[in-house]
């Protein structure tokens, strides 16, 4: 009984919250007939970085800023690209590092937003193993997932800046059930990964170390929004309302309501089989990823030109862009939160 009471005590405090985060939208809450479709797709199955979109459809935020938004599962950066690019959604969740390479290739997308704005990508060291710096990993074998060109490339970059190849260690390429079985098992000395999933994932399985690529000079965007180029044109205030609400949603979740973002995200997705407290971590280990030098202070989305800069650089760099690509090529601010 006392905890029916205390549950309806909430609802109005839950309300309210609700109602908070959309004032500040300068929105007014709209008719079922006036919204605008949009359709989102994740890059995989639902994990706890996306629960905040979870939590605006379900708490109705998009809603009331004249939004209907559908959440779709994904496979994976590169189904999520095409998809988007093809028409079939609206937005995407995805790895920049996949979208800017699509882009240079002439896959009709941009990216609309930074979410992730300083890399995860690094490498999971085995807890035997004193691998610390580039030059310790020389004659290892390090395991990477092979759909793509991605992880090796950005591990040839983290040895290049100690003077090195690929072909000073051994890599050892598997599909990305078999690297995570890998990483378990402690198989190999270590493993190109997005280190927060697998902190999250890991944490009270096994001792590990990491290696994080950024504090070695590998400066890169991570996780962002990707558009159809028609639906830019087509749908120019839909997005910046809906960068507007996925701002507020994420500041909302990160600030002490970790817990009743993922639980939204379980409640819509019951038989998803989501770990609810590796969903936290997960969330949680990201935060502070969420920021970088140069974006200090503006809501999650917010892309700066020099973020941009330094990811065309350094992607040339390690060989995934060709020289002469411009930022501007692969990016569209016009809809980003200030």
């Amino acid at each position: 009984m006392a905890t029916l009471m205390l549950a309806r005590l909430l609802r109005p405090l839950a309300a309210l919250a609700a109602a908070a985060v959309i004032s500040t939208l300068g929105v007014a809450p709209s008719a079922a007939d006036d919204l605008v479709d949009l359709k989102f797709r994740l890059n995989y199955v639902p994990s706890g970085s996306h629960s905040p979109f979870f939590l605006a459809v379900k708490n109705g935020w998009y809603k009331d800023a004249g939004l209907n938004v559908t959440i779709e599962d994904g496979r994976g950066s590169a189904q999520t690209i095409s998809l988007v690019a093809g028409g079939q959604d609206d937005i995407g969740y995805t790895d920049l590092t996949a979208a800017s390479v699509a882009i240079t290739k002439g896959i009709p997308i941009k990216a609309i937003a930074a979410l992730i704005r300083t890399s995860g990508q690094g490498v999971i060291v085995n807890h035997n193993e004193n691998l610390n710096k580039p030059e310790d990993f020389r004659g290892k074998e390090i395991i990477y997932n092979n759909a793509g060109a991605a992880e090796q490339a950005l591990f040839g970059g983290f040895l290049a800046t100690a003077g090195m190849t690929v072909k000073d260690v051994n890599m050892v390429g598997v599909d990305s059930a078999s690297k995570e079985a890998s990483i378990l098992a402690e198989r190999g000395d270590a493993a190109v990964a997005p280190l927060p999933y697998l902190k999250a994932l890991l944490e009270g399985k096994r001792e590990f170390k990491h290696v994080m690529f950024s504090d070695f000079g590998l400066r890169l965007l991570d996780i962002g929004l990707v558009a159809n180029t028609t639906v830019m044109k087509e749908k120019p205030e839909a997005l910046k309302k809906f960068l507007a609400v996925t701002a507020k949603a994420y500041a909302y979740a990160l600030d002490g309501h970790q817990e009743e973002s993922v639980d939204a995200m379980i409640s819509m997705r019951p038989d998803a089989k989501i770990n609810r407290d590796q969903a936290i971590r997960y969330l949680n280990y990201n935060e502070p990823l969420m920021q970088s030098p140069s974006t200090q202070g503006k809501p999650v989305g917010y892309m700066s030109a020099t973020n941009w800069e330094e990811m065309v650089s350094n992607l040339e760099k390690v060989g995934l862009l060709q020289p002469g690509v411009k930022p501007t090529d692969l990016y569209d601010p016009s809809f980003q939160p200030e």
